[in-house]
């Protein structure tokens, strides 16, 4: 041990600390030596003053090693603790240490103070590296954190630009598909924008609480074709779901995909309806139903096969998600996605 210490020992007898002071300077221990001797002083001492080691009497005449441990423990938690007494006894030894002691030393066996000494340094040491490399970590960590929020937002804000650019094109059209096309654009952008909202306003940056993003996202997909809630009703049943990244995206764009076709084929000339979203975790997978009560589709029209934009999407969000696809058109349009969560595709 190259470096010099500071030690302080609490000890009220004068001969004994002059003997284990000694005993340390034969060893070969560099240090500056602070004594005390009553709990006022030892707490002065630990408060005011910096030290790499603490030794300490387990019985002293109006206090104790184990009162001045159950302090330091308080205070200094990170230094290293060192009882050294001629009346200790093993069990007591051993519930110190379990109580947060380093180690124990009989003043009969001086011989072992200084190793132990070296060793307690030395452990010390290596848990202060480890501390501060942890600190480090975790301060990496937490800047990293700041830094994705901000991309998120201004993902987020980048998207929403972009939809508000795809309206303004859109009103300056005359052609009604034309407006079509730039409804769509305008709900596929805002779903993605919706989720890079959703993790920069949460703690989490891996996932989001898709119940709450699926709510925001139907109110925002039913004013974006001006429809209002008495005219279609969405019906919610959802669980409490968290979903990551990589399967919420998906996910939510299969969903915005699904209900815009609703809104705009399924109730025609201003007909009432009703669209229900239901979302069920099972063990090892997510069952997804979207359906309406709309006109439904000609018999004779196989939606798995069709080639419309749309149908595109749907089929290719739900390869994405490993899901399987089951759509039904008896008393309107019924959509069933059996799918998977990331984690658990890369197990797959």
């Amino acid at each position: 041990m190259n470096k010099k210490i500071n030690i302080l020992h609490l000890e009220d007898d004068p001969f004994d600390s002059e003997l284990i002071e000694s005993e340390m300077r034969t060893g070969g221990i560099d240090f500056d030596y602070t004594q005390v001797d009553t709990k006022v002083s030892f707490i002065d001492a630990i408060k005011n003053e910096k030290f790499d080691l603490i030794l300490a009497d387990y019985k002293l005449p109006t206090f104790n090693g184990s009162e001045a441990l159950k302090l330091a423990q308080e205070i200094c938690p990170d230094i290293p603790f060192i009882i050294i007494s001629g009346t200790l006894g093993d069990d007591i030894a051993v519930e110190m240490v379990k109580n947060g002691a380093t180690d124990y030393v009989l003043k009969q066996r001086l011989l072992r103070l200084v190793p132990v000494i070296e060793r307690a340094i030395l452990e010390s040491e290596e848990k202060l590296k480890r501390k501060n490399a942890e600190n480090l970590i975790r301060q990496s960590l937490r800047d990293k954190e700041i830094l994705l929020k901000e991309i998120h937002h201004r993902v987020k804000n980048n998207l929403q630009i972009i939809s508000s650019i795809i309206k303004l094109q859109a009103s300056y059209s005359t052609d009604p598909h034309t407006k079509d096309i730039c409804k769509d654009l305008q709900t596929r952008v805002m779903a993605m924008a919706l989720i890079h909202q959703k993790l920069y306003q949460t703690e989490s940056l891996s996932k989001i609480d898709f119940k709450d993003y699926l709510q925001k996202l139907v109110f925002q997909l039913v004013n974006v074709y001006r429809l209002s809630e008495q005219q279609i009703f969405v019906n919610l049943n959802l669980e409490n779901l968290e979903l990551d990244v990589d399967t919420a995206v998906p996910c939510g764009m299969l969903i915005s995909e699904i209900v815009s076709n609703s809104l705009k084929h399924a109730f025609p000339n201003g007909n009432n309806g009703e669209i229900s979203i239901k979302v069920d975790k099972q063990e090892s997978y997510y069952m997804l139903n979207v359906k309406d009560n709309g006109i439904g589709l000609p018999n004779d029209k196989d939606l798995t096969s069709a080639h419309s934009l749309g149908m595109q999407l749907i089929k290719s969000l739900t390869a994405q998600l490993a899901g399987t696809l089951n759509i039904k058109t008896n008393h309107g349009t019924e959509y069933n996605i059996k799918f998977f969560d990331s984690a658990y595709q890369k197990r797959m």
